[in-house]
């Protein structure tokens, strides 16, 4: 079991140092652009940083789930409380998301790419999809507490 968990923490860790890297890169792109930033852009330059910071808190809850699998304490309160946590944060991801819409209109009337706007709507859209999942696999946990606590009670 050892080995697998630190295969994920190893893994969770590459999500971090990766998340870190692009927000870097995108701070760099902003310092060095010459063109003035326009509203749309400011609103859709703060989305992709908050969305960036929720991700950082989501790879922090998973690194707690995986420090309760660790200890052998998967199917408990504790690891109920941080799904939920990461069941909200990923619903708060997808109406930051929704941030980037003003940026694909912007470049969808300006440089003539109406199909832009359909690859930012998919990308928003991968957040509420996750919290769909996210929600099944919550409620998937609350039955496993509590036919774990009244097999406890039976034995």
């Amino acid at each position: 079991m050892k080995t697998r968990t630190n295969f994920l923490k190893l893994s969770l860790c590459i999500i971090v140092v990766a998340v870190l890297f692009f927000s870097f890169m995108f701070t760099m792109i902003l310092i060095n652009e010459k063109n003035r930033i326009f509203t749309e852009l400011a609103i859709a330059y703060g989305s992709l940083y908050l969305t960036a910071v929720i991700a950082l808190c989501i790879t922090c809850c998973l690194f707690k789930i995986v420090s309760l699998i660790e200890k052998e304490n998967a199917f408990s309160y504790a690891s109920l409380h941080q799904v939920q946590i990461i069941f909200c944060l990923t619903v708060l991801e997808f109406f930051i998301l929704l941030g980037l819409l003003p940026l694909a209109y912007y470049v969808a009337i300006y440089d003539e790419a109406p199909g832009f706007i359909f690859i930012i709507a998919g990308i928003c859209l991968i957040p509420f999809i996750l919290a769909t999942f996210i929600a099944v696999i919550e409620k998937l946990l609350e039955n496993a507490i509590k036919l774990q606590s009244e097999n406890k009670l039976t034995i």
